[in-house]
């Protein structure tokens, strides 16, 4: 491919816009309700005080957040992915960063690490130096992944899937004949099931795909599948808890609005189910990304490349990408068993970006006509339909329907997002605890009832109750004239265990609390937490698997023989 000196600039301005799309965030922060934008953001906020509260207090992993819920403590990290929250977590502890900034700074490193992957990813392509810093840059200001995902819906675990995606796109190029594709495809989708698990059921299902148009054969299905289960196994200590205690926890509360299933959240459809304006950006990004799709099958059509060519697997992995965010799809979220744990629709855009971005390097690798105009009408309208919402938002705030989007100083954000009620999701609340009288369907908003108020407290027996919080512990100062019986304001799990007193609390089934029996006199009792039999099999999984990549991994030595028969000799195979 020609170095025109269009293609030249636009080499020298990708820097820029790269760093534009990661730091969109740290830019110009989260906006806080009410009104548009950043509603997910609360909960990520929330989380990562609570994870870097328990991490500076000796807990590498919190499952249990005691602040969560309004205080009433939740079981969120049982279900959840943390490795976000662990990258934040000592981001926030090595910059001392409130938990809002934190974050912030968290996703944009993570953001550029995955445009430094996307640009290794396309230069292993084949693809020209400038034409993939191009490509990387267009991949990092995509408005889905630079203003949709972290400003609009503050999706900060999903913003980091977008990240690690280049990573697996690496792995799929691995040919399956050599054992190392295995130990790949393993790594690069246990990323995904540790940072974001609907991204990685998405991302499985289209990356078979690919991998079978790429490499063909039911050798390519084997090692494919063969990798899923090392990346199941090197996920396991997430996937184990979080598959075994559904039930649990109140799943049917993750609901966005009474009646909703995935298949309500397809464009070309009734759009008043998305917030006011945010059809519009949905809509926008279907059309940048078609206008990619039509450049490559242009380019195909110049060169009349037929049904061959290295661009055609990722080609068609981001049109099917691109259809599942549409109607025609439909039958496949209502019926399909799998796909609806993806949730929303909507999340396919960030594969269908990767595949298309992708093939539109591999085909300028095998040589295009005006690479340089090529690249601007990729670039150029993803770029300017960034900035000018990172624009609009920050010099007109507050304007538009429901308010607009509202934004606070990084330490009143963090205050707001433990204070809404959109930090505190309601699917996971304990079952026992009643979630009816938390929540209502469809309103993902948390309120503790009146039946829990006044807790920590003496029900049974003479005396009181205080309570000390500290980033991963609950203790309960218990001061008793005679036996007593105190609620304490958490609810009850089957993990937890008592310091200060023998055996376990109990579970309070009127309130869903946990109960402490104590003797008379003064106690200092805290809750601590023991590995539930699911958290033993997870990580049995997780060593097993780890002990299977490394013998994958290992590079091995293949055997020779000298010329003239004299003996054998070994050597390394070139990569």
């Amino acid at each position: 491919m020609d170095v025109s000196p269009l293609v030249r600039r636009l080499g020298l301005a990708a820097p820029v816009l790269a760093v534009l799309g990661a730091c969109s965030a740290l830019l110009v922060g989260f906006p806080a309700p009410p009104g548009l934008g950043g509603h997910d953001a609360d909960i990520a906020i929330a989380w990562l005080g609570q994870v870097t509260a328990a991490l500076a207090d000796g807990d590498p992993w919190p499952r249990w957040l005691p602040q969560a819920a309004f205080g009433f403590g939740s079981p969120a990290f049982y279900i959840y992915p943390p490795l976000l929250y662990w990258v934040g977590g000592l981001v926030g502890l090595a910059t001392g960063l409130g938990p809002d900034l934190a974050l912030r700074l968290t996703l944009a490193l993570v953001a550029l690490a995955g445009g430094g992957a996307m640009l290794l990813l396309l230069r292993r392509e084949g693809c020209p130096d400038r034409a993939a810093r191009t490509l990387a840059a267009l991949y990092l200001v995509f408005p889905y992944a630079a203003f949709i995902d972290p400003i609009h819906r503050g999706a900060a675990a999903e913003c980091a899937a977008l990240a690690a995606l280049p990573v697996v796109g690496l792995a799929l190029r691995l040919p399956p004949a050599r054992p190392a594709a295995i130990a790949g495809l393993g790594a690069a989708f246990a990323l995904l099931i540790l940072t974001h698990l609907p991204m990685a059921v998405l991302m499985a299902g289209l990356g078979v795909v690919h991998y079978l148009l790429r490499w063909r054969g039911w050798r390519a299905l084997a090692v494919f599948a063969a990798g899923q289960a090392l990346a199941a196994a090197l996920g396991a200590p997430v996937l184990v808890p979080a598959l075994s205690l559904q039930g649990l926890i109140s799943p049917e509360y993750w609901t966005l609005w009474p009646g909703w299933r995935p298949s309500t959240w397809l464009l070309f459809q009734d759009p008043t189910h998305l917030r006011p304006g945010g059809h519009l950006l949905y809509y926008a990004c279907f059309a940048l990304l078609l206008l990619l799709a039509g450049q490559v099958i242009a380019l195909r059509r110049w060169a009349r490349a037929g049904w061959g060519g290295a661009d055609l697997p990722p080609l068609l992995a981001g049109l099917l990408a691109l259809a599942l965010t549409t109607p025609l799809t439909k039958p496949a979220w209502d019926y399909l068993p799998i796909l609806p744990l993806v949730q929303i629709p909507l999340r396919a855009f960030g594969p269908a970006s990767l595949f298309l971005v992708l093939a539109l390097g591999r085909r300028l690798a095998a040589g295009a006509a005006r690479p340089g105009r090529v690249l601007l009408l990729g670039l150029l309208p993803s770029a300017a339909m960034t900035a000018a919402l990172l624009l609009a938002v920050t010099l007109l705030p507050e304007r538009g329907p429901r308010g607009g989007y509202r934004f606070l100083p990084s330490e009143a954000r963090a205050a707001a997002a433990m204070a809404s009620p959109g930090g505190h999701p309601p699917e996971y609340i304990p079952r026992w605890a009643h979630a009816a009288d938390w929540a209502e369907i469809g309103v993902r908003q948390v309120a503790p009832p009146a039946a829990v108020q006044g807790l920590p407290a003496v029900v049974q027996g003479e005396g009181r109750v205080a309570e000390r919080r500290t980033g991963a512990t609950y203790r309960l100062e218990i001061d008793c004239a005679t036996a007593c019986r105190v609620l304490a304001r958490q609810f009850w799990w089957p993990a937890f265990v008592l310091e200060g007193l023998p055996g376990a609390p109990t579970l309070d089934p009127a309130t869903g609390m946990a109960a402490v029996e104590a003797p008379a006199g003064r106690h200092l009792v805290a809750f601590r937490r023991r590995w539930l039999p699911s958290e033993w099999i997870g990580l049995g999984a997780f060593a097993a698997g780890l002990a299977v990549l490394a013998v994958l991994a290992w590079p091995r030595r293949a055997i020779a023989p000298v010329a003239g028969g004299a003996g054998l000799r070994t050597r390394i195979p070139a990569p």
